[in-house]
């Protein structure tokens, strides 16, 4: 007997798939420009927390790839030489390290590699969806944790929660708040459960702050990095985690064996090695996000203080943030809304740019607001 379509898709479906709220962008660049009628070229994103401009070793590595095509050969999967690079950049040793096409490869191996179905995970809220997402893909129940009223993360509470949790996602810097724990308080944490805890520093080069020396002495601690933002290779996909050999062993079991591309291992590498660029990308966007402050405070808007590469500024209410979010996008400024969070609907996120992009922005911040 044939099956109806919509059995054959939805209801063969597993019901832990049917059951997720899927992760949510911001329309595609070409769909804004087309959808107000303006240039594509006038369309910033202000909503994705990544770098304005792609690393200088670009030009270079392109170059070495086109002398080299590799692209018909499957590349080493063991990615032996962007593991030296992060070996030297981290001081782990490549057996710490497990590499993969970003940080959301990453946390999907992570929880393949540490979760059953109807273990419990814990997520500290608002932060990043995909925590979320990664545990409800294996039928892994989510026991979130709701922030302090500053937006920090409350980690008593975390404590408590985890007590028979298998564990602990922790966005540090977190995004979307842009606060930071002290690196004494997730050593506090690690300590006081018995879980592994993961711990996502997306945004640690423009913090400061960080983990990776934890991981050393706390074989339950998983430290994730990401070349997305500091390094500016968002659109490359590399990420990689810092941990135990025993964690690399068992993660190796679930990691697909060659999901990052030889031009994003090349290029990785050449990014991770310039370590001036990297310094100064990070240094003039702190710059641009502290300007992006005062001016929006100079609006009357207060300005969640942030560790990263972004800012978190509060509207007076949901209504006004809906109408000066959808005032900006239709000049093609895009910001990042929350329109479906309790917590965050009257908040905007805005990415640090460069100075004229920063510009433009806050003037049709003024003239929405007006």
């Amino acid at each position: 007997m044939e099956l109806a379509v919509e059995q054959s898709i939805t209801q063969l479906a597993r019901s832990a798939t049917r059951a997720i709220e899927p992760y949510v962008w911001e329309a595609a660049s070409h769909e804004i420009a087309a959808r107000y009628g303006i240039d594509a070229s006038q369309v910033v994103r202000f909503d994705t927390n990544t770098a304005p401009l792609p690393p200088p070793c670009l030009t270079s590595v392109l170059r070495q790839v086109e002398a080299v095509p590799d692209v018909n050969e499957y590349f080493d999967s063991s990615y032996a030489s962007l593991a030296q690079a992060l070996s030297e950049y981290t001081g782990y040793a490549p057996e710490n390290l497990v590499i993969g096409a970003g940080a959301d490869e990453i946390l999907d191996i992570v929880a393949k590699t540490f979760l059953d179905p109807r273990d419990t995970v814990v997520v500290p809220t608002p932060t990043y969806s995909m925590y979320r997402i990664v545990s409800q893909t294996l039928d892994v129940h989510v026991q979130t944790v709701p922030s302090r009223a500053d937006l920090g993360f409350d980690v008593d509470a975390i404590v408590a929660a985890a007590k028979n949790a298998k564990l602990i996602f922790l966005c540090n810097p977190n995004n979307p708040t842009g606060l930071t724990l002290p690196t004494a308080e997730i050593a506090r944490l690690v300590k006081s459960v018995r879980c592994m805890v993961v711990v996502d520093e997306a945004y640690a080069e423009f913090s400061g702050e960080s983990a990776l020396p934890l991981v050393r002495d706390e074989p339950r601690l998983i430290v994730i990095r990401t070349l997305s933002k500091a390094f500016s290779l968002a659109g490359a996909r590399l990420g990689y985690a810092v941990c135990a050999p025993e964690v690399v062993d068992l993660a190796s079991r679930v990691r697909p064996p060659n999901s990052v591309s030889y031009i994003s291992a090349v290029l990785g590498e050449a990014a991770v090695r310039d370590t001036a660029a990297v310094q100064a990308n990070v240094s003039s966007l702190i710059i641009e996000r502290e300007w992006l402050a005062a001016a929006l405070e100079e609006l009357g808007l207060p300005v969640t203080p942030s560790s990263t590469n972004f800012v978190l500024v509060k509207l007076p209410s949901a209504e006004v943030a809906a109408k000066v979010h959808e005032a900006c996008l239709s000049q093609g400024l895009v910001l990042r809304f929350y329109d479906a969070n309790p917590v965050l609907n009257s908040y905007l996120r805005i990415t640090a740019r460069r100075r004229a992009d920063n510009v433009r922005l806050i003037e049709a911040l003024r003239a929405a607001l007006s």
